[in-house]
């Protein structure tokens, strides 16, 4: 296990949750305590534990609790990047939510987890972080969206949230053009270097730093 203060996950969350922390390490967001929200940094004293640890350890078997999510958590540093004016826009997210087209393509990129993310989307501006949602537009056809990533940030650490292409567009290597978009809206905020988790390896591929994600809960009595 590794001393999860020194990573940028831990850092976000004490700047962003900064009125939802009830101790070091802490946080408690009553309308959304599902550990993702609601993380317990190294704590083993609660409902549920959020570990980091290095890649190549063996995961950690906790007395009494039971592991419910084995995540990669990735950390980049933001390249230097291009991308032709007419093919992405940024927005705030408070104006994204106004855009239909929005909620299409998430829905179209996370069907099972729509309904979470919608939720999630909604609560986001009440933090003490600024978030944008980057379009990717075909520049064929209108210039209509085809993809959008959403990112967070404080003043020096940076969330990806989420980041898809519409199914109409995959395999198409559109993905390049959606991580230049995630570098070009970190470099336009001044931050150094973002992180994300994931479930996939494949999306680990590009990272600098990648460390397990692990999220305990404790087991009934």
């Amino acid at each position: 296990m590794m001393n999860s203060s020194s990573h940028p996950i831990e850092k976000f969350w004490s700047q962003a949750y900064a009125s939802y922390q009830k101790e070091p390490g802490v946080f408690v967001v009553a309308d959304m305590v599902d550990p993702i929200l609601s993380p317990r940094f190294g704590k083993r004293n609660g409902p549920h534990l959020n570990l980091i640890q290095n890649i190549n350890h063996d995961v950690t078997t906790i007395p009494d609790y039971t592991l419910r999510n084995n995540f990669f958590l990735c950390v980049l540093k933001t390249k230097e990047a291009k991308l032709a004016s007419e093919k992405y826009l940024v927005k705030d997210l408070k104006d994204a939510k106004e855009d239909e087209v929005f909620w299409e393509l998430l829905k179209n990129g996370f069907a099972k987890d729509y309904q979470f993310l919608h939720t999630l989307m909604d609560f986001l501006p009440n933090l003490k972080a600024q978030f944008k949602v980057g379009y990717l537009l075909d520049d064929e056809n209108e210039g209509l969206p085809i993809g959008c990533v959403v990112i967070g940030h404080t003043d020096h650490e940076a969330i990806l949230l989420s980041g898809m292409i519409k199914d109409t567009h995959r395999d198409q290597k559109r993905s390049r053009d959606l991580t230049s978009l995630v570098n070009i809206i970190a470099q336009k905020e001044n931050i150094e270097e973002y992180f994300y988790w994931t479930m996939s390896e494949r999306l680990t591929r590009y990272a600098d730093q990648i460390d397990r994600y692990l999220i305990y809960t404790k087991n009934k009595q």
